[in-house]
């Protein structure tokens, strides 16, 4: 296509390069000031010790992946449940719809591999990127009014990701070394006047795409950091910069003076399309503090102090002292080898002699694990997570389950805040893709449901409700909503919490409308008895599920009340010939 190119376009391309340089020398010195790359290799087990390491072996005990792998599951373990109301009492029916899209969404999206990801990043560095956006196929120039009618369809969008489908929205991670923003900013995004996407993409991709313009003088210019990553494709640096003031969507790259694309804004939502995870801000400050800065001192020194412990069991071992010519060098080589069944050679009348002198050095202080223990101690401390959280037995003298239990909770107290945080970060997400299904969604599209209740949806979304799911546009969820995220729906429910839930509502009992015997009360009987694996007992719990069914039939076949009682159902299994005896009673 013909090259564009405006006046002032030179000026303008010269202005924002100048903005990046300057937003990643800022950026570049918070790095070095905060280590973010000497964290990530810690997480991958390399530990710098600095001259310790010339006078005793390190054992590079893997501290900060255990500590990342134990709280991204604390935080999130999986996919919410967002609850979805409306801003009066206009849209009730387009909210129901919108719940189920929204809750459906968060799965077709791959919203838990992306979060894992901006929550890696956010403990490792201290904060993670999503960027929002619609990938879709286009005429030759995009502009809003293509996206809003979806044009002609020949050339894909620039997003190329596995989990962005054609003509699809999309809520992915961005890695933190590919964003920069404006240095007024002090918290991004809400206040960035602009924020810059690091993209990279083949060379001839670039040029054959109809998206660009000015590309005739486009030369490759980026090569992999990582010196290990060797590859024959050409490839170029671009930045994709939103502004919030002028409401625009501009693409530059080194090396070409005219911007390479340059068009409005097509999206309506709220803001800029990308969303900041950080649980450590610091006031006055762009850049929150990583977990791992607050952490890294005691983890230092549990690692020296576990050196030095080993190092004091294999000092005997090594220190040795002996006359000159006691032992030939080659004699000399097998015992500092330490080979087990090794038989050296020795000098006659050396070891009679007494020519060989082995050093006593003093036990190991007892002190030592004391220390141990305070700096562990510590940890706890800093970090909110215990022994239970990381799945160590609990160190209690009695080891009551009181105790453990105490202590369980007191870590859940303190993990509150994160958890509060990470769901404002997932209504603000949620609300991002709903403000894009809003506005693109013009076909029909299939939404199933995911942990509702399909009874729920049944007689409100009547004709559209199949069961299962339901056919939805951008028509059926228009409307002011209010979007929450069900308190505690990220965190793990495993057997335990489950079990200690339904043991909770039954001790409600009558107080929240469940009569014993009852059908509310029967399900969680047999959902808690299947959960122990009692068999014997789940066997028995269904015997008198079925006696009370016949039994309630046939009361009522005689002008009964059909009100039946376990000690009628056990007294008439008993006086049943050959059945097998069960006391419904004793569970």
């Amino acid at each position: 296509m013909p090259e564009k190119e405006r006046s002032s376009d030179k000026d303008q391309v010269s202005k924002w390069h100048n903005r990046i340089k300057d937003a990643k020398s800022y950026k570049d010195k918070q790095k070095q000031d905060q280590h973010w790359e000497r964290y990530v290799d810690q997480y991958q087990g390399k530990y710098d010790v600095g001259k310790l390491s010339e006078q005793m072996a390190i054992i590079p005990i893997n501290l900060v992946y255990a500590y990342i792998h134990t709280e991204i599951p604390r935080l999130y373990f999986r996919d919410p449940f967002l609850a979805v109301n409306p801003k009066g009492f206009a849209h009730i029916k387009n909210a129901k719809i919108l719940e189920v899209v929204i809750n459906y969404l968060m799965g077709e999206l791959n919203i838990k591999s992306e979060f894992f990801k901006v929550l890696l990043d956010t403990l490792l560095i201290g904060h993670g990127w999503v960027k929002f956006g619609y990938s879709g196929t286009f005429g030759t120039t995009l502009t809003a009014e293509d996206v809003k009618g979806q044009g002609e369809n020949k050339k894909p969008l620039d997003e190329v990701n596995e989990f962005v489908k054609s003509e699809e929205i999309f809520a992915l991670h961005v890695p933190w070394e590919d964003i920069v923003f404006d240095c007024t900013a002090k918290d991004p995004p809400y206040d960035c006047h602009w924020i810059a996407h690091k993209i990279v993409k083949p060379l001839k991709s670039v040029q054959d795409s109809d998206l660009y313009i000015n590309t005739s003088s486009l030369k490759a210019n980026f090569k992999p950091k990582d010196n290990d990553v060797k590859t024959d494709i050409d490839l170029v640096e671009l930045w994709e910069i939103w502004d919030k003031d002028s409401n625009s969507i501009y693409v530059i790259t080194d090396g070409v003076e005219k911007f390479l694309r340059k068009i409005p804004n097509p999206y309506e939502m709220e803001g800029l399309p990308f969303s900041m995870l950080k649980f450590n801000p610091v006031p006055g400050k762009p850049y929150p503090l990583s977990d791992i800065s607050i952490l890294e001192p005691q983890f230092m020194e549990k690692i020296k102090l576990r050196s030095m412990q080993l190092n004091h069991l294999k000092r005997w071992n090594r220190q040795v002292f002996m006359e000159k010519g006691a032992i030939e060098e080659n004699e000399l080589s097998k015992y500092k080898t330490g080979q087990d069944g090794g038989i050296i050679l020795v000098e006659p009348g050396s070891i009679s002699g007494n020519k060989f002198f082995v050093p006593q050095y003093p036990t190991m202080q007892a002190e030592i694990f004391q220390i141990e223990n305070l700096i562990q101690l510590d940890i706890d401390t800093i970090s909110g997570q215990n022994q239970t959280d990381r799945g160590v037995q609990a160190s209690t003298r009695t080891r009551t389950l009181g105790e453990v239990e105490l202590m369980a909770q007191s870590s859940l107290t303190r993990n509150e805040r994160r958890k509060d945080a990470l769901e404002d970060f997932m209504e603000e997400v949620s609300r991002k893709i709903i403000q894009l299904v809003k506005q693109f969604q013009l076909t029909a599209k299939y939404a199933r449901i995911t942990e509702q209740d399909p009874s729920e949806y049944q007689n409100q979304l009547k004709g559209k409700f199949d069961g299962q799911g339901l056919f939805y546009t951008k028509a059926d969820i228009q409307g002011d909503f209010d979007v929450e995220v069900r308190a505690g729906s990220t965190i793990p429910l495993s057997k335990e919490n489950r079990l200690k839930i339904l043991s909770q509502i039954l001790s409600l009992g009558q107080n929240i409308g469940i009569m014993p015997g009852g059908p509310v009360a029967q399900e969680i009987g047999k959902v808690i008895l299947r959960d122990l694996n009692v068999k014997e007992a789940e066997k028995a719990f269904v015997q008198q599920q079925q006696q009370i069914q016949k039994m309630q039939s046939m009361l009522g076949n005689v002008g009964g009340n059909g009100a039946v009682q376990p000690q009628m159902v056990q007294n008439n299994m008993q006086q049943m010939p050959g059945q097998e005896q069960v006391n419904p009673n004793g569970l």
